[in-house]
């Protein structure tokens, strides 16, 4: 019965690596584009940016632009874990469905003998 767990802890495991790996990547190659915009004050702080952080001295037009960004990001990552929800979903229709027992073995082979 422990092996239920454990699948459910790999699975969250793998599933928020997988995501938080996809946010990074959108997110970093967002503030990519930022470059020339940025201040020369700003740039030092680009770890802060793409850690989640605004920075305090950034211009207003550019803290909605960075807040826009981190929006589109995350939209981006609930468009992904909405489809592949929908294709487990329709694979789940195709398992095998098995009634599972709570008596042990032994008890089967002394019930059917």
């Amino acid at each position: 019965m422990a092996t239920v767990p454990l699948f459910q802890t790999i699975g969250a495991t793998i599933g928020v690596s997988l995501f938080g790996n996809l946010l990074s990547s959108t997110l970093m190659s967002k503030i990519g584009s930022l470059g020339s915009q940025l201040p020369e004050s700003i740039k030092g702080h680009m770890q802060d940016l793409a850690a989640g952080g605004i920075p305090k001295d950034l211009p207003t037009n550019l803290v909605t632009t960075v807040k826009t960004m981190f929006v589109e990001s995350f939209q981006h990552i609930y468009m992904y874990s909405f489809v592949s929800m929908i294709i487990v979903f329709i694979l789940c229709w195709f398992l095998k469905k098995e009634v599972l027992s709570s008596k042990p073995k032994e008890d089967q082979v002394e019930a059917g003998a």
